[in-house]
């Protein structure tokens, strides 16, 4: 049924769109290839189907839904193109779930300042409570904002903040998705790629983010960070993380910090009281900062619980030449305690005296691992506020040269085995 869109991108077809979906009764929608104007937000009720006109992947959409959509539960979107500059391109609707996209782009952010003003500031706004939502072999844009020279604007492309009581942010999976798409200008963001956000001293916390995870997805060169996992810990013990329980697997991370580097930069962050994220198989290229930093809570230790295996960190141009210039040493800088760091794989091509791991915190494991310097300095610190921390079983290799070695062990109480 023509429900009368003009799909020519300057007349406003928010109505015609609801009037389809009113004479669907629950069928999909299809939308002929053009430009649909949306001159407010379209916000759709549950259980709602939208489907565009290809089905070639999310580099060929034919279908533009120009403006901001508000989704709802039991819904699904498939060969789209969805947003504009100036507003966010998605927000749920309150409490939603069982929800997916399919091949779609989204495009918009830079309409706002951080912290909010309507989640306009980013491309892609999930908040205070939704779950069991997919997205898949989607496309992000690079968020069209501008920051400005302190980075007080906060434009990412993904912004995630659960409530602070129950219910919380859980069960979503992004898989084979692509992030920092360009907008037609630029790549990467201005700001951070991907924040899941908590006030990580908020005593009152019940609940955070839970399962958000990330697999075989493509992260393209942040200006800072490219995944933040904010956190939490519960209020009856500093120790344990409140939130979590996510995995990073097989994914390709092109860089981070290429831009003015203000909040810090890395591929991931992992701040205190997120506990329990596996990253697995993942790749790594040069970046500004850290490739993963497992940070400690305010100046306590967290019992984190984090994976970090499998993986390979190439920081030389031979594998990727992405024009990013190293800044800070470790590529792993393990703050909090009780992780794993074990079967990854590590080319550090970093300024002089960079270590390829630096550990902070207590009872980590650091196994199995082939770590190698390019040039001089220690490839594993241990700090002097390490202890308790096991090494065994990893190949080091230095450059050489004054103040060189495979280990310089600082802490108490840690064991270092033989390391070939």
């Amino acid at each position: 049924m023509d429900s009368g869109a003009h799909g020519n991108g300057t007349d406003d077809d928010r109505l015609h769109i609801l009037d389809a979906i009113t004479a669907a009764a629950g069928s999909p929608v299809y939308f002929p290839a053009g430009t649909y104007l949306l001159s407010t937000a379209l916000t759709v009720a549950n259980t709602v189907s939208f489907v565009g006109g290809t089905n070639l992947g999310p580099d060929n959409l034919t279908a533009h839904l120009k403006g901001r959509l508000n989704f709802g539960t039991g819904s699904s979107f498939t060969d789209l193109k969805i947003g504009e500059s100036g507003n966010a391109a998605l927000v749920n609707n309150g409490n939603v779930y069982n929800t997916s996209f399919t091949r779609c782009q989204f495009r918009g952010g830079g309409g706002g300042t951080w912290p909010g003003e309507g989640s306009m500031e980013h491309v892609i706004t999930l908040n205070t409570a939704c779950h069991d939502l997919t997205f898949t072999d989607c496309n992000v844009e690079c968020n069209m904002g501008t920051e400005d020279a302190g980075h007080t604007k906060h434009y990412d492309n993904i912004y995630i903040q659960p409530a602070v009581v129950s219910p919380s942010i859980e069960n979503v999976l992004f898989i084979g998705c692509h992030f920092g798409v360009s907008n037609g200008t630029r790549t990467g963001c201005p700001r951070y790629g991907i924040e899941l956000y908590e006030v990580g001293t908020a005593g009152t916390r019940t609940h955070g983010h839970r399962n958000v995870s990330f697999e075989s997805c493509l992260f393209e060169a942040c200006d800072e960070e490219n995944l933040d996992y904010a956190g939490s810990t519960t209020s009856a013990d500093t120790t344990v993380p409140n939130c979590g329980w996510s995995y990073v697997r097989d994914c390709t991370f092109l860089g981070n910090g290429k831009g003015p580097i203000v909040w810090g930069a890395g591929d991931i962050i992992f701040e205190g009281g997120t506990g329990n994220v596996e990253v697995s198989g993942c790749t790594f290229y040069r970046g500004a900062y850290q490739a993963v930093k497992m940070e400690d809570q305010e100046g306590y230790g967290v019992n984190a619980y984090h994976s970090f295996h499998d993986n390979f960190i190439y920081s030389d141009d031979a594998h990727l030449d992405n024009g990013i210039t190293h800044q800070f040493g470790p590529y792993i800088y393990v703050q909090s305690n009780l992780n794993e760091v074990y079967g990854n794989t590590l080319l550090n091509a970093g300024p002089l005296y960079s270590r390829s791991i630096v550990i902070v915190g207590d009872n980590n494991s650091i196994t199995g691992n082939t770590f190698t310097n390019q040039l001089q300095g220690y490839v594993v610190e241990l700090t002097a506020a390490s202890s308790g921390n096991t090494l065994t079983g990893n190949t080091l290799t230095t450059g050489g040269g004054w103040g060189s070695g495979p280990i310089t062990n600082l802490g108490t109480g840690n064991t270092v085995s033989p390391n070939p």
